[in-house]
């Protein structure tokens, strides 16, 4: 018997080596392995002297489990991985080795295994009663590989938790929560109770409530608008976004946003991206996020352009400082901030786009905004930031009525004003000399782009803005209806 083991054992040792440095075997296998050559080697030294018995039988099964082990592990390589074979073949040809190895060695040592089962009913009820939910696992896991309806890389969702399924063994499967937490979920609980494969696009209703005096309609197109105007991450932009009304409650009406998420396991950080895209949406409308029981102070505030008298003399203040109005009198500044529209967006949001028709410009307030333009080849060049209280853009669409020559972006938190042609004509007509003065502003401005852009020498600048000032009057002129005598 020892002589069996003393080569044996040696082999086993040989050949886990060999799977070793071949990489074939994982470390867990190889731990397997070398925890079973160790116990073998040393049952063969405490019982050496005793010449056989059952320390030698137990040193002897030992061994054979090493080379169940090594057999099955290279098995594997050489032909269950070529063949795609489901993971549990492996189990189960290890389960089998074991099985057999316990059983000969039972054998050897004179235990009648065949007759106590075969003589003992009650013995074989316990055996059964105990082995019955192993076997449940055991049935679960091959009809999970056969049927692959939960694969690894699934994310499901069961009645206790959402994760995502990182391995199917033979007797449980490992599901990894959003929490990083590990659940080892036994495949016959799997297989009865039941489970929801999420897709990896789902819908998800995101509410969010405000008072009666908001205007339903108002708040599904804005919000819907705001959703769909600029990539959202996390959301899908096909099907696109939408806000609906869910229910009119007797303290607020509740409203819902249909959005489909792509991020499993990450949908918070999307539904906190997109409350925050409604946030400034409603800002933008007057609309704000208070609590329902301020109704009285939520209606006050509820006005489009969220002008008090406070708000419109610091817009004032900024207005002042923009070098295009520098010549518009007191009365009319104040006139202007009145009618201007205030506006804010979240990070991300266009604030105009390229190629656009509208006619309006905007007066920046706080935050940062970047400028590009798409070329022709389709490709989007950065072109500048946007960062001091009181810069401008938009304001050639504004007086000649162009459409968009670039796209500004909101970076982070932004608030501005917006003018609209409304008010730059009321401005005009009531100071129709400023006409002139805002030509040579911009007109300065263009020739120091051009100067940058083109390497222009002085002559040339001069020029071009002499130019651009007279074509800049006559597009004005023309645009607004100002005749050419008003300005003389």
């Amino acid at each position: 018997m020892y002589l069996y083991v003393s080569w044996f054992l040696p082999a086993a040792i040989l050949c886990s080596l060999i799977l070793w440095i071949t990489r074939v075997a994982t470390l867990r296998q190889l731990r397997y392995i070398w925890v079973y050559c160790g116990l073998s080697l040393v049952l063969r030294i405490a019982f050496a002297t005793s010449g056989g018995g059952a320390g030698a039988q137990a040193s002897l099964a030992f061994a054979e489990l090493a080379g169940v082990m090594i057999v099955v592990v290279t098995l594997e390589f050489a032909l269950l991985r070529r063949i795609h074979a489901p993971r549990f073949v492996t189990e189960i040809l290890i389960t089998g080795g074991y099985l057999l190895v316990i059983f000969s060695l039972m054998r050897h040592t004179g235990f009648n295994v065949t007759g106590m089962i075969t003589t003992s009913a009650v013995a074989t009820a316990v055996i059964g009663l105990a082995l019955q939910d192993m076997l449940a696992n055991l049935v679960g896991g091959i009809v999970l590989e056969m049927e692959q309806s939960i694969k690894v890389g699934d994310w499901i969702h069961t009645d206790q938790f959402t994760g995502q399924v990182t391995a199917v063994r033979l007797r449980h499967s490992v599901i990894r929560t959003a929490d990083n937490d590990v659940v080892l979920m036994p495949n016959s609980t799997l297989i009865r109770q039941p489970v929801t494969l999420v897709s990896r696009k789902h819908r998800k209703l995101i509410p969010f409530r405000l008072p009666y005096g908001c205007d339903p309609a108002l708040v599904t197109r804005e919000v819907t608008g705001a959703l769909r105007a600029s990539p959202i991450n996390g959301v899908s932009a096909e099907p696109a976004a939408r806000c609906i009304v869910v229910d009119l409650n007797p303290q607020y009406v509740e409203f819902g946003i249909f959005a489909w998420l792509n991020t499993p396991g990450k949908d918070y950080l999307a539904i906190s991206a997109v409350l925050t895209r409604v946030h400034f949406a409603l800002a933008r409308i007057g609309i704000r996020m208070t609590a329902i029981t301020q109704a009285v102070e939520l209606q006050r505030r509820a006005t489009p352009n969220r002008n008090t008298e406070e708000s419109i003399d610091g817009h004032a203040r900024v207005l002042e400082s923009v070098p295009l109005f520098r010549a518009v009198p007191g009365e009319g500044i104040e006139r202007l901030a009145e009618a201007s529209r205030y506006q804010a967006y979240a990070p991300g949001e266009y604030i105009i786009r390229q190629g656009d028709e509208t006619g309006s410009m905007y007066v920046l307030l706080s935050g940062s905004a970047d400028i590009h333009v798409e070329a022709a080849s389709g490709v989007a060049e950065y072109m500048a930031t946007l960062d001091k209280p009181g810069e401008i853009f938009g304001e050639m669409s504004l007086l000649t009525g162009e459409p968009r020559s670039a796209s500004v972006i909101a970076m982070d938190a932004v608030e501005c004003l917006e003018i609209n042609k409304e008010s730059m004509l009321d401005l005009l007509t009531r100071h129709p000399e400023l006409a002139r003065d805002m030509c040579a502003v911009m007109a300065a401005r263009h020739a120091e782009l051009a100067v940058a852009r083109e390497k222009l020498d002085n002559e040339h600048r001069r020029q071009l803005e002499a130019q651009s000032r007279v074509d800049l009057l006559r597009r004005i002129q023309k645009y607004f209806g100002i005749t050419a005598q008003s300005h003389v």
